[in-house]
């Protein structure tokens, strides 16, 4: 494995303090300038690795995704069939590192400010897109191969529309919400394990 360079390491430092940021002032208030005062370096720092505020928002972005991916990168290598890939990639999107309130509300930014920029949409949709790829690829043995995509839209959409619930009623629960996933996939994935559901449940 290739060691990251120190130039990558200090880009995901400064990552983190972007999301750290967020929590104070929200997209709206976070500035090239607030952003070299929070993390104690100068603006000139701050513009070598983010040019604009469209990169920093871009930032946000691959830093909750980064979130995600780590925390279920080594639960889907132990997974030991289609449906437990299936159900680790849905529970992911609902464990303790990923559904907070904080996550919640930037997801409801970030969409909002992708409608302006292109750059920012572009790696949403990159990052949705992978998400997409893992939920068709555990579905393939699950599903007839004609169902395989029309069925992997329905999940995500599931999971996109589960968070935007979560954001407008802070009140929902992440189990009333896996509940409703999981009524999706007995009712039309029959060769699901419903009994992955009872084993794996979410942190």
């Amino acid at each position: 494995m290739r060691r990251a360079s120190i130039s990558q390491i200090r880009r995901l430092e400064l990552e983190n303090v972007v999301f750290e940021l967020i929590g104070e002032s929200g997209i709206r208030g976070l500035t090239i300038a607030r952003m070299a005062q929070h993390a104690g370096i100068s603006k000139g720092i701050v513009h070598h690795y983010f040019r604009n505020k469209e990169e920093l928002i871009t930032a946000v972005v691959r830093h909750g995704n980064r979130v995600y991916s780590d925390g279920i990168r080594e639960r889907l290598r132990l997974s030991k069939s289609p449906s437990e890939r299936l159900w680790t990639i849905i529970y992911g999107q609902f464990s303790s590192e990923v559904f907070q309130a904080m996550h919640l509300q930037y997801y409801l930014q970030v969409l909002e400010t992708a409608i302006q920029y292109q750059g920012i949409l572009r790696t949403y949709n990159a990052v949705n897109a992978r998400g997409r790829l893992n939920v068709a690829f555990a579905l393939r043995s699950l599903v007839e191969p004609n169902e395989v995509k029309t069925t992997t839209h329905t999940i995500w959409n599931l999971l996109e529309g589960a968070w935007l619930l979560a954001a407008a009623e802070p009140n929902l629960t992440k189990d009333q919400l896996l509940t409703s996933v999981a009524a999706y996939l007995k009712g039309s994935v029959p060769r699901f394990d419903m009994s992955v559901v009872e084993r794996m449940p979410p942190r």
